[in-house]
């Protein structure tokens, strides 16, 4: 755990199936990504999206396709707003984005099952790798993405990592609210 517990980060809680996990967002060190988060997350985005992507040992990925794997409506790309002081540890989320574009991370993120350094900023070895933003962390529940790692899986329409009982993002309401 990174313990970065800072009492003036907002805390964030995912209803994912019917369990509940609390997220610390590192507002005071990804503020971009966290900002384009939490604007998906006052525009209601991550309700009723599905977790698209359940890689056992590696990442749970989500929020950019609804329960029928329509992909929803995108806010537009934030820079990349990789901190090379987070990475990406079991614990903790980050900001997917397209392989050949360091820019194009909006709405989909994923939660790192394990450590996974090769998701890292890395521009000193491969000025291709930039890595993925980590911007928040686990503070409470850890042991969902446990739960949910373990699912069946199946392949469908495309998404060859699809849980057989669809991993729904209920909703992400502020902590406490």
């Amino acid at each position: 755990m990174l313990n970065m517990n800072n009492a003036k980060n907002p805390k964030v809680e995912t209803n994912i199936r019917h369990e509940k996990n609390v997220l610390e967002l590192f507002s005071d060190k990804t503020p971009a990504t966290v900002n384009n988060f939490t604007a998906d997350i006052q525009s209601d985005d991550y309700n009723n999206s599905i977790n698209n992507r359940v890689a056992k040992d590696f990442i749970i990925q989500g929020g950019a396709q609804d329960a029928n794997l329509l992909k929803k409506m995108q806010r537009n790309s934030v820079l990349r707003g990789v901190s090379p002081v987070f990475k990406n540890r079991r614990d903790t989320a980050a900001a997917a984005q397209k392989l050949s574009d360091n820019n194009s991370a909006a709405s989909n993120f994923f939660f790192n099952l394990v450590d996974n350094p090769q998701l890292d900023f890395q521009f000193n070895i491969s000025p291709l790798n930039q890595g993925h933003a980590v911007f928040d962390q686990i503070v409470d529940g850890i042991e969902v993405i446990d739960i949910i790692r373990k699912a069946a899986m199946a392949n469908k329409r495309g998404f060859s990592t699809l849980a057989t009982a669809p991993v729904m993002i209920r909703s992400v309401p502020r902590a406490g609210k």
